[in-house]
């Protein structure tokens, strides 16, 4: 076989259960239009897995961010 992709495994996962997915891990995806929704629907299982590794580390950081967000202010 020439290239790199393997033609035995499909990566894409179906659109319902990439939506669970995402879902699942904590994406907003109903708050989405439903053009959004089929983008991400349409997402490879690798993308989905990037995204919820993204928002693993970024919600890994959220109590720093939100303890910088909110400083105190004396009037």
């Amino acid at each position: 076989m020439s290239g790199s992709q393997q033609h035995d495994v499909d990566p894409s996962p179906e659109s319902a259960e990439a939506l669970a997915i995402l879902r699942a891990a904590g994406h907003p995806v109903d708050l989405l239009s439903t053009g959004q929704q089929q983008v991400f629907a349409s997402l490879t299982r690798p993308e989905v897995e990037l995204l919820n590794s993204i928002k693993r580390r970024l919600d890994a950081v959220a109590d720093d961010v939100v303890a910088h967000e909110h400083e105190v202010k004396i009037l």
